[in-house]
């Protein structure tokens, strides 16, 4: 079975999960929405240097899985951080691959996530 890194991902490549933050994650009617405060690199389109107290340039979007065929959450975990601003969030997406039956796997300290959606939309704010 044949896996792809999200950064092989076109939507996706430009930005580095590992150090991204997680700031919620939201289940409706046919969709999962992950908040997310983005580490952008360097090649992304709305990247800019970041500030003197920064280590990367962050943008606050979210990645949303319409349409989900599969939903099946392996762990979940609820614990929050909250950072030296006061700031809450759920840790990083340490995982995000995609398998060639086209299910997602994600994980991060929040939990793990095997997803089958119709798409992925990434928006920023």
């Amino acid at each position: 079975m044949m896996t792809i890194n999200y950064y092989e991902m076109t939507d996706l490549k430009n930005l580095y999960l590992e150090d991204s933050f997680v700031l919620s994650i939201d289940e409706f009617e046919g969709e999962i929405v992950f908040s997310m405060d983005f580490v952008l690199n360097e090649n992304h389109p709305l990247y800019s240097e970041p500030s003197s107290e920064e280590n990367y340039c962050y943008r606050k979007g979210k990645i949303k899985f319409t349409e989900p065929k599969v939903v099946r959450w392996i762990k979940r975990n609820e614990n929050r951080t909250t950072d030296i601003n006061g700031e809450v969030d759920f840790g990083n997406i340490d995982t995000f691959i995609k398998s060639d039956d086209e299910k997602y796997v994600l994980s991060g300290d929040w939990g793990k996530l095997e997803i089958s959606p119709k798409d992925i939309i990434i928006e920023y704010e």
